[in-house]
C-alpha cells in the first residue's frame, strides 16, 4: 500500500503547506475578482494534486495512515476538485458538516478532537470574503474531507483500541468503514450524514439520552441545592428521595412491601446495581451524592465500548452482560428468553467475545481445563490425593484414554493423566450445556449451584456462563429456531439415561458476551447501571480523559 503525503489528515494546517509553497503567479487571485466565483477552482486542482502524490511505501496501518489513504482517494476520485465548497460560494454541506461534528457530544466525543473551533472560524472568514486564497480553500476542504473521516470512523469503531484500555477484550467489529459513496452521495444534492456511522443498537441510542440527561442535570441549581439538604442531613430519607425524583423521576416501586421514601430508595438501588434494601445505606448515599459530570464520563465510556460492536448484531442473537450477569436471547429485536446468570469471579474473569452457538449437550461430561486444573484440582490432589478425587466425583484417564483407579492418582504422579466428571447430578455442568466454540473455552451450561441465581453477588464462576433456566433455552433453541420436537418429556427422559447427546444447530446462533456497566433496564426506555466488579471502567476512562 502506498503512503500519501499530507501534513495531518485530521487537522486543518494544510494551508502552511501551501504557504510555504506559495504560487507567486497572481492569476488565481486576479480570475476571481473579475468574477462571481471565490477562488478559482482549477487552481484549486493544479496546486491540490501535487501534494498528495504518494512519496514512498506505506510504513504501517495505522489509523492516520488510513484517513490519509482515504483522503488521497477521494480527491484523486473527484479529479482534485473542491469537496465541500464551491467556487460560487455555496457551503450547505460544509455547514451541515460542521453541525454534525457538533452533535458528537451526544455520544460523549469532544467535537474539538475534530478542530471544531478552527474549522468554524476558517468557514466563516470563507463565507464573509468575496476572495479567497487558493492554499486557504484547500485548507478548510481538506480540513472538512480529513475531520469527516475520522469522525465517521471513530463513531462507526470507536476512539480508542479496545484491548490498549481492556486486556480481556476479544470481541470483534467487522463493520465495515465505507467512504466509497460519499462522493456519490454528494453529488446526489445530499448530505452524508455521521449519523449512519452510529450504532444501531437500542442501547446505544439509550446511552446517548442517558448523557443528555446527565449533561442537562450538571446545570441544574436545584440539584445542587437538594444535594447541600442531603449532606446537612445524611439520615434523612425525605431528602433522599429528593434527589432521587430529580435525577430519575422514571423510576417506579418494584416491591409491593415498601412504600413511600423507602419505595423511590429501593427502586434507585436497582438502577444502579447495588443491594436492594431500601435503606439509607453508605454505599447507596454515595450514589446519591455522585455529580452528573461523573455520570457523564461512565456513560462516555461504555457508549465507547458500543462503538468496539459491531454496528448490528443481526436479528438473532444471544447476549451475555457481564456486569448486570443477565442473559438474553434476542429475536426480532424482542426478547425471548431473558435470565440470571452466574459469571467469571475477580479473580477468573469471563472475558469479553463473540462466537457462534453450535450445538446444545445434554447429559454432557466435563474435561477439567487447565485453569481450574492449575488452580484447584492440583492443590487437591498434592494434598489428599485420589480421595480429593472421589469427593469431587472426578475420574481419571491415563495418557491412551484408559481409566485408572483414583487410589493411583498422587501429588507426584498426577501430570501423567487427565481428568474427567461423568454425566449425573453432581457434574459441573449440570444437565445441559451451550457450545460456542472459542479458543478460550468459555460456554454457557447448567448448574448442580441452583442457590447462586438468587444470590446478589453471581461472580462466582471460574470464567463461564451458567444459566439460571439452561433448560428453557434449550427447548425454546431446539423447537422455535430450529424446528424440532423438543418437549419437557423428552429432555427428562434423555436426561434420566446419564447418555450424553449432542444436538447439532443447523442455524448458529451468534453469542456476544460484553461487558457493559450502563445497559437497558429491562423496560427499553432507560438505562440502569451495574457494578463494575472487574474494575475495567477506570482505565477506560482515564484513556478517554486525554
Amino acid at each position: 500500500m502506498k503512503k500519501y503525503f499530507i501534513l495531518s489528515a485530521t487537522s486543518v494546517v494544510l494551508c502552511l503547506l501551501f504557504s510555504c509553497n506559495e504560487d507567486t503567479s497572481p492569476s488565481s487571485s486576479v480570475s476571481s475578482v473579475f468574477s462571481d466565483n471565490k477562488f478559482d477552482a482549477k487552481s484549486f486542482s493544479t496546486r491540490l494534486k501535487p501534494a498528495l502524490q504518494p512519496v514512498g511505501t506505506d510504513s504501517g496501518r495505522s489509523k492516520n495512515s488510513m484517513i490519509r489513504d482515504r483522503i488521497y482517494s477521494l480527491y484523486n476520485t473527484h479529479e482534485f476538485a473542491p469537496i465541500w465548497l464551491s467556487a460560487n460560494g455555496k457551503t450547505a454541506y460544509a455547514e451541515k458538516l460542521i453541525k454534525d461534528l457538533e452533535n458528537v457530544s451526544t455520544d460523549g466525543i469532544d467535537p474539538e478532537r475534530y478542530h471544531l473551533a478552527s474549522l468554524k472560524k476558517q468557514l466563516d472568514a470563507y463565507k464573509t470574503s468575496e476572495v479567497v486564497e487558493v492554499g486557504d480553500v484547500i485548507s478548510l476542504d481538506t480540513g472538512l474531507t480529513g475531520n469527516y473521516l475520522r469522525a465517521s470512523r471513530e463513531l462507526l469503531m470507536g476512539m480508542i483500541a479496545p484491548r490498549s484500555v481492556d486486556s480481556l477484550w476479544f470481541h470483534a467489529n467487522d463493520t465495515v468503514w465505507n467512504t466509497t459513496s460519499l462522493l456519490t452521495v454528494l453529488k446526489a444534492g445530499e448530505y452524508p450524514s455521521l449519523d449512519s456511522y452510529r450504532s444501531k443498537l437500542h442501547e446505544y441510542a439509550l446511552m446517548r439520552t442517558s448523557l443528555a440527561h446527565y449533561k442537562t442535570l450538571s446545570q441544574n441549581d436545584s440539584l445542587i441545592t437538594l444535594r447541600k439538604a442531603l449532606s446537612a442531613d445524611p439520615s434523612s430519607d425525605s431528602n433522599a428521595a429528593s434527589v432521587i425524583a430529580l435525577e430519575a423521576p422514571w423510576l417506579n416501586s418494584i416491591s409491593d412491601t415498601l412504600y413511600g421514601a423507602a419505595s423511590k430508595i429501593q427502586a434507585y438501588q436497582q438502577y444502579f446495581g447495588l443491594k436492594r434494601t431500601g435503606k439509607l445505606d453508605s454505599t447507596t448515599l454515595g450514589k446519591l451524592r455522585k455529580s452528573p459530570s461523573d455520570m457523564v464520563k461512565l456513560i462516555s465510556a461504555n457508549l465507547e465500548r458500543m462503538r468496539w460492536l459491531p454496528q448490528s448484531l443481526g436479528e438473532e442473537y444471544v447476549i451475555v452482560n457481564i456486569p448486570t450477569m443477565e442473559m438474553k436471547l434476542v429475536r426480532g429485536n424482542n426478547t425471548a428468553i431473558k435470565m440470571n446468570v452466574v459469571v467469571g469471579k475477580p479473580s477468573r474473569q469471563t472475558p469479553v467475545l463473540n462466537a457462534e452457538m453450535a450445538n446444545v449437550v445434554f447429559n454432557p461430561p466435563w474435561g477439567v481445563p487447565p485453569t481450574i486444573l492449575k488452580k484447584d484440582v492440583v492443590p487437591g490432589v498434592m494434598r489428599s490425593g485420589g480421595a480429593y478425587l472421589r469427593k469431587k466425583g472426578l475420574e481419571a484417564f491415563d495418557a491412551k484414554g484408559k481409566r485408572v483407579d483414583a487410589s493411583a492418582v498422587t501429588g507426584g504422579n498426577y501430570r501423567r493423566y487427565f481428568f474427567r466428571q461423568p454425566p449425573g447430578h453432581s457434574n459441573a455442568l449440570g444437565y445441559v450445556k451451550f457450545n460456542f466454540p472459542n479458543k478460550w473455552d468459555i460456554y454457557m451450561h447448567d448448574t448442580p449451584h441452583r442457590e447462586d441465581f438468587e444470590k446478589f453477588d453471581r461472580a462466582r464462576s471460574s470464567g463461564c456462563i451458567r444459566l439460571h433456566h439452561p433448560q428453557e433455552l434449550a427447548k425454546y433453541i431446539l423447537n422455535e429456531i430450529e424446528g424440532r420436537d423438543y418437549q419437557q418429556e423428552k429432555i427428562d427422559s434423555l436426561i434420566s439415561t446419564h447418555k450424553t447427546k449432542f444436538e447439532t444447530l443447523k442455524n448458529k446462533i451468534p453469542v456476544h458476551i460484553l461487558y457493559l456497566t450502563a445497559y437497558d433496564d429491562g423496560t427499553g426506555n432507560h438505562i440502569r447501571f451495574a457494578r463494575d466488579f472487574y474494575n475495567r471502567d477506570a482505565k477506560l476512562m482515564a484513556a478517554l480523559s486525554k
